[in-house]
């Protein structure tokens, strides 16, 4: 078991509390918590570009990293050097490596610190973002030919370089890969002394607790899902608050939801049956009048829909109320229950005379 844990850890980035935490909700099961890692969405992603200016003797590697939901960037490195091996690193290495390829060139040599700033100054303007925003998809498709064309631009601008040789080659990753394997530190040669390892330790302890709660803000698996609706015994949907409890159909039909679905108790045979989720977010869309409803059953595990403004929803609580509304109405005055009970009252009398006699 410790093997394979060590083993998600290492494939995921994620942290041991994370993952403790999934091997808890998933009843130890080491298969399906790589299941719901392998179904993360891949919101980020990642631009690896190499530049080599023979005119201006400009050479150089960088990353930037784009939300693709908000087409916001939201971390960018650079290295720019004289030294033509500053533009031979491999694009296709994977995004931490290229990273740490970029940091580690950068230590190591000279480099042209006014003229990175330049260029990050650039790659955050709005008319390069505006670049970005038109030549990326949601689902993750770049236009690479608009982005080179924005670059060697951009070089000119910056770097007076007339005619840059670009490789561009893109990634998508998780947000796990990027808020942790991606905030890399930079290596110190000097040695530690045994009281800084131990306060390190307990810094990280502390820092894997803290991100073992965090977990449960981070949808890990959005899946798609509809509310079960009582339009007479219902909650209001504009009424229900953060952490209330409802009931909800899981409704995706992708591989993870099937198994997540079975898992949660929201499957019977090939249908799919109300399970229980906690309210985390009821925001109105500002483009249309429907209501976003984000709903958590587990650590990392999410729900999401989106429904009219004016729709009521089934609770535990209205469920519960309307079963004991159900049963007192059997007992509720009704002549049809006077008769029968006065038939029944009348046979015992005539059974007992009968027996006393």
């Amino acid at each position: 078991m410790s093997e394979s844990l060590e083993q998600i850890i290492k494939e995921t980035g994620a942290d041991r509390t994370t993952v403790e935490l999934l091997l808890k909700f998933t009843g130890g099961d080491i298969e399906a918590v790589r299941k719901i890692f392998q179904a993360m969405p891949k919101d980020y992603i990642v631009f690896k570009i190499r530049f080599m200016g023979h005119k201006t003797h400009n050479y150089g590697s960088m990353l930037f990293v784009m939300n693709i939901n908000n087409k916001e960037i939201e971390e960018i490195e650079i290295v720019l050097s004289s030294d033509q091996k500053a533009s031979e690193i491999d694009t296709n290495l994977k995004y931490e490596d290229f990273k740490e390829a970029i940091i580690q060139f950068s230590q190591k040599s000279e480099t042209n610190f006014e003229m990175i700033e330049r260029l990050k100054e650039n790659i955050k303007s709005t008319e390069f973002k505006n670049i970005l925003s038109k030549s990326v998809t949601y689902d993750g498709n770049v236009n690479a030919n608009d982005i080179k064309i924005a670059l060697s631009e951009m070089f000119f601008k910056v770097l007076t370089e007339p005619s840059a040789a670009i490789k561009l080659d893109t990634e998508r990753i998780d947000v796990l890969r990027f808020a942790k394997k991606g905030k890399l530190e930079l290596k110190e040669e000097k040695k530690e002394k045994p009281e800084e390892i131990k306060t390190k330790e307990e810094e990280k302890e502390k820092v894997e607790k803290r991100e073992g709660v965090e977990i449960r803000s981070i949808s890990l698996v959005l899946l798609k899902i509809e509310p079960v609706l009582s339009p007479v015994k219902g909650v209001p949907i504009t009424d229900l608050s953060i952490g209330d409890e409802i009931m909800v159909r899981i409704t995706d039909e992708r591989e993870i939801g099937d198994y997540l679905a079975g898992l949660l108790g929201g499957k019977e045979g090939e249908n799919r049956i109300p399970v229980k989720a906690i309210v985390k977010k009821v925001e109105k869309s500002p483009d249309t009048e429907n209501i976003m409803l984000m709903v958590e059953f587990g650590p990392g595990i999410a729900g999401r829909c989106f429904v009219p403004e004016g729709i009521k929803v089934l609770t535990p609580i209205s469920e519960e109320l309307a079963e004991m509304n159900k049963f007192s109405s059997l007992f509720s005055f009704n002549p049809i229950w006077i008769i029968i009970i006065l038939i029944i009252l009348f046979i015992l009398f005539v059974i007992i005379t009968t027996l006393t006699k």
